[in-house]
């Protein structure tokens, strides 16, 4: 008669997986390219020494440690 369920379930998984290739593939040869390939999560040297200083501070709380652990600043 017809396609088994199973059949009808697996032929929409390949084909919903085959739809993102298509549209991945789409998107790599049509898409806007970034000018900064890299640029996605770049942060500002205050806001990564906030993160820092945020980080050793939720450390101390949580391990009960005295002192934050040292950090050298990093060159940029």
């Amino acid at each position: 008669m017809g396609l088994p369920d199973q059949v009808v379930v697996l032929l929409c998984i390949l084909a919903a997986a085959g739809a993102v290739c298509v549209g991945f593939a789409f998107q790599r040869l049509f898409g806007r390219g970034d000018l900064d390939e890299g640029g996605f999560n770049h942060k500002k040297p205050e806001q990564e020494a906030y993160m820092r200083e945020v980080r050793s501070r939720n450390m101390v709380m949580a391990f009960g440690d005295i002192r934050p652990p040292h950090h050298h600043p990093r060159e940029i």
